[in-house]
């Protein structure tokens, strides 16, 4: 059954604590709302990336270099281990190839400083589907649900995180046993664990 957003206690709340547990709610709404939990997270991916890169004055330096640094892992999550992509790349509609972090950060800004350009950026794919199609970057659920939980297990984050907002409601399903997502903050060996995954392929 997907979370209720307890509006008694989040509507005064900021900060990764408050972001993420609504991106799981966007993310396991009825429908789901996809973009709202992607953006949700882009905020995050901000924040995060000060903490590992704090020399690094450029935000979107900051930005990019964080999700390259965890592209491998996100992907190995999302795919369930079926692939692993190594310094991959995405050819856009400009022709030239773009890191992930790249590609997200530009959805960043535009659902910021543009939200009607998003449509031309993102295609909204099948759970099985991986690149571009038609120059647009594919977003799905097992994309977006492996990019949350990188940042829910993040060192960064961990003591941002409002562990009573994930209660045991809140899980994630692995061959039909319940997970709960509040045993993965700041522990990513956890869900590679979890997963049966390799953590560093």
């Amino acid at each position: 059954m997907p979370p209720e957003l307890p509006e008694e206690i989040t509507r005064t709340m900021s900060g990764v604590s408050k972001r993420l547990f609504v991106a799981l709610c966007d993310f396991r709404g009825t429908p789901p709302q996809l973009e709202d939990a992607l953006f949700q997270m882009a905020s995050v991916i901000d924040s995060t990336s000060k903490y590992h890169f704090p020399q690094e004055q450029s935000s979107r330096r900051r930005f990019t270099c964080y999700l390259d640094s965890v592209a491998t892992q996100i992907f190995n999550i999302a795919t369930s281990g079926k692939l692993i992509l190594l310094d991959c790349t995405f050819r856009g509609n400009d022709g030239n190839d773009h890191s992930l972090g790249d590609v997200l950060y530009g959805i960043r800004c535009s659902s910021y400083h543009d939200p009607n350009e998003v449509d031309d950026l993102i295609h909204w794919g099948e759970p099985n589907q991986i690149g571009t199609k038609d120059g647009k970057f594919v977003v799905n659920g097992p994309l977006l649900m492996a990019i949350l939980l990188v940042l829910l297990s993040d060192d960064a984050n961990a003591d941002h995180i409002d562990r009573t907002l994930f209660t045991d409601e809140h899980f994630l399903i692995v061959k039909e046993v319940q997970h709960p997502f509040h045993r993965f903050i700041g522990n990513r060996s956890e869900i590679f664990r979890v997963l049966e995954l390799e953590e560093n392929p």
